[in-house]
């Protein structure tokens, strides 16, 4: 059978192994205004969440921000409420369930639903060779930005499905969830986000096989002007040995990170991408080349090409 759509009944004719895209590409109920809607934005006091907040909060959006540093997610709440924003604050480590639980509660006590989710707290890891890092670290850092994921998907999509109406949730992974090559000293980092990714994908696919109302997308950004690498901050003290490997790695990084993309562009991004209901978001086309490269060594099964001597960033 063709494709094409069938006039009698309204619906569409769809060749097997493109019935499942299609699917994905005929909705209902695109959103368009955010206007009232309620978004939930976690570790939403800097970086991109931030700037999502800002961008949300423009579109006048009510919006419930999430943070773990309590001082930094207070003047946001200020910031937002005296650009004349609808906020709620509410100090959540996504890493513990039932602060993600208590999160979602605030949100339905002070706007009785939720619109959007936007799982975007994480951190950075330190930079150092993969064996090096401890069991303790890799549950640490897992923790946060693996099951801070899970837990919002845990917490936030039955009430969404509950509610019935149009929902979207937005997860932030990176670039790195799509490559691993030429990434050097970020192990932890790659593997999240890689299942991030693929989490992202293996949700929306269960929402439309759910026939939901809800859509996915799955942010990838590459570089960006945030303060990643300084997650020594929330570093339990136990594993303050495990640090960066070297300074010149480091300031490395640290240079690619502060001529990255502003955060305002990558929440632009974002609202795009939601109107135009879109699973991939990857607003640094600077990687294109590597990951078609990267797929293709996929297809091929041939072995990406990463010199030993050389040290990248990503």
């Amino acid at each position: 059978m063709s494709s094409g759509w069938d006039l009698c009944n309204g619906q569409m004719r769809v060749a097997g192994q493109d019935r499942l895209r299609a699917r994905f590409l005929i909705r209902s109920w695109i959103m368009q205004d955010f206007q009232r809607k309620v978004v939930v934005i976690t570790g939403a006091a800097s970086g991109i969440g931030r700037a999502m907040a800002d961008a949300f909060a423009t579109e006048a959006a009510r919006i419930v921000i999430a943070d773990i540093e309590v001082e930094p997610l207070r003047v946001a709440e200020q910031d937002l409420r005296s650009a004349g924003g609808e906020v709620v604050a509410v100090q959540t480590d996504i890493a513990d369930p039932r602060s993600v639980d208590a999160l979602a509660n605030a949100a339905l006590g002070a706007f009785g639903r939720v619109d959007i989710v936007c799982n975007n707290a994480g951190i950075g890891q330190s930079l150092r060779p993969i064996w090096e890092f401890s069991r303790s670290y890799w549950e640490w850092f897992l923790g946060v930005n693996l099951w801070g994921i899970i837990h919002g998907i845990q917490t936030f999509v039955p009430i969404l499905l509950r509610q019935g109406s149009q929902a979207h949730v937005v997860n932030t992974a990176s670039v790195a969830g799509l490559l691993s090559y030429p990434f050097t000293f970020v192990g932890p980092y790659c593997a999240a986000k890689h299942a991030v990714v693929s989490i992202s994908e293996t949700l929306a696919a269960d929402l439309l096989q759910a026939k939901s109302n809800i859509q996915v997308s799955v942010l990838c950004p590459g570089f960006v002007r945030t303060r990643i690498l300084r997650s020594e901050r929330h570093r339990p003290p136990h594993l303050a040995a495990e640090g960066h490997v070297n300074s010149e790695l480091e300031e490395m990084w640290n240079a690619a990170i502060a001529a990255g993309a502003d955060p305002k562009s990558i929440a632009a991004d974002v609202l795009a991408a939601i109107r135009a209901e879109r699973l991939y978001v990857l607003p640094s086309r600077e990687f294109d080349s590597a990951i078609r490269s990267h797929a293709e060594d996929l297809v091929l099964q041939r072995n990406p090409v990463l010199a030993a001597t050389e040290t990248h960033v990503a």
